[in-house]
Parts: structure tokens; sequence; C-alpha cells
């Protein structure tokens, strides 16, 4: 299924590092964050402004990650991203 949000959400840029990079597409219907490290070192990415309680993450099933009072910190893998949906 195609994602409503990164297809026609606005754009929110989230968090801007050196070599990290974090945006938000948000739709009535769903909110994604996509999240991408250019390092070839892994990355310990801070997320705030974050309206949910979860991230999931849609490219590898299973993983979840708490947001506690609109926070979360996500590992990325060298050279690699992250598509999480907020629920």
């Amino acid at each position: 299924m195609a994602s409503l949000a990164l297809r026609f959400g606005d754009y929110r840029q989230v968090q801007i590092a050196h070599e990290q990079f974090t945006f938000e597409r948000a739709h009535p219907e769903q909110t994604v964050l996509v999240s991408l490290n250019a390092s070839s070192k892994a990355a310990c990415v801070p997320l705030e402004g974050i309206q949910g309680t979860q991230l999931t993450d849609l490219l590898n099933e299973g993983e979840v990650v708490p947001v506690r009072k609109g926070r979360a910190s996500i590992n990325l893998p060298p050279t690699w991203l992250r598509v999480l949906r907020v629920g």
C-alpha cells in the first residue's frame, strides 16, 4: 500500500545535523518520519516535537520506538534510513 503521507503530506524538517537528517510528512490519515544517516558510522538521532506515542518502522517489521513527552531517539546504521509511522 502506498503511503498517503509520503505522497501527499505536508513537509516539516524535524532534525538536521552534519550527516543525519529527519523530515516529517503529515497527511490527515497518516504521519511518517524519514530519517537518513549519510555517515559511514552508526548514529543515534534525537527527535523532538513528535505527536504520538510510538514510531513503527515500516522497513523493519516489528520494530517500534517509544515516544515520551514528544521525544524519541532512533538508532541508524551507517549509510541507511528508516521510515517510521507515527502512532
